[in-house]
C-alpha cells in the first residue's frame, strides 16, 4: 500500500486502470465460450440390400370368399412387404405367403417387430410363423389346431420384437400366417398389423 501511496496522481491512474483490465479480460475468458473443429469424413457407399423378400408358393392363389386371392406385394427392391388375406372364423392357417433371402455370403439375424397390433374380438389369435425353406407344417389340437411349440411365430396384436433367427449366408426362410377368431353373430371388422423385419449382421438386438 505505501508503494502505490508513493505513486504519482497520473501513475496510479494508469495502474488502477490497467488493473481493471486486466481483471475484465480474466472474467471474459472464465466466461467466454470456444469453439474447436476438428475434420472427420463419413464415406457413405450404399450396397444392394443382402435380405429380400420373394414370393412364397401361397401367393396369388384363391382365398376364401368370393373373388378374393391371397395377395402379396413387394417395392421396387423387394425390401418391403404386403399380405392381405381373408380369414374366417375358428383357424386359418396360410402356408409360405413369402420367402425371406439371404443373398449375401455371411450370415445375418433376423427381428420381427410388431410396431402397430391387428385389432380382433377377444380372444383371436392372429401370428406370423417363420419356417426353414421346405419345412413340413403341422398343427394339432382340438377343436382349434395350434402351431408347435418349436416354430418361431410373432404374435401380430401386440407389441414387442422377437428373438434373433440366424439366416445363414444364401439361406431362405418362409412366411407363414395363423389366424384364429371364435366364432361370432358378425365379421369382425379389417384390420392391419405393422411390423418391421430387422436384419443385422451382428448377434445384438436391434435398438
Amino acid at each position: 500500500m505505501k508503494r502505490f501511496a508513493s505513486l504519482s496522481h497520473n501513475k496510479r491512474d494508469i495502474f488502477i486502470a490497467a488493473t481493471a483490465i486486466a481483471l475484465a479480460l480474466s472474467i471474459s475468458i472464465a466466461y467466454a465460450n470456444v469453439f474447436v473443429y476438428m475434420p472427420i469424413g463419413v464415406s457413405i457407399q450404399p450396397v444392394s440390400p443382402p435380405v429380400k423378400f420373394d414370393l412364397g408358393s401361397g401367393a396369388g392363389k384363391p382365398d376364401l370368399g368370393p373373388g378374393n386371392t391371397i395377395t402379396v406385394n413387394f417395392n421396387a427392391s423387394n425390401t418391403s412387404l404386403d399380405i392381405t388375406i381373408h380369414p374366417t372364423f375358428r383357424v386359418s392357417y396360410y402356408k409360405n405367403l413369402s420367402i425371406v433371402i439371404n443373398t449375401d455370403t455371411k450370415a445375418y439375424y433376423l427381428y420381427f417387430r410388431v410396431e402397430t397390433p391387428a385389432s380382433l374380438p377377444a380372444g383371436s389369435v392372429a401370428k406370423l410363423c417363420v419356417y426353414p425353406a421346405g419345412a413340413v407344417r403341422s398343427l394339432s389340437g382340438w377343436p382349434d389346431p395350434d402351431v408347435p411349440s418349436s416354430v418361431t411365430c410373432i404374435s401380430l396384436t401386440s407389441t414387442g420384437t422377437s428373438s434373433p433367427l440366424t439366416l445363414s449366408a444364401g439361406g431362405k426362410v418362409e412366411i407363414d400366417v395363423y389366424v384364429r377368431i371364435p366364432p361370432a353373430a358378425s365379421v369382425p371388422s379389417s384390420t392391419t398389423a405393422q411390423l418391421h423385419l430387422i436384419y443385422t449382421p451382428t448377434a445384438e438386438t436391434p435398438p
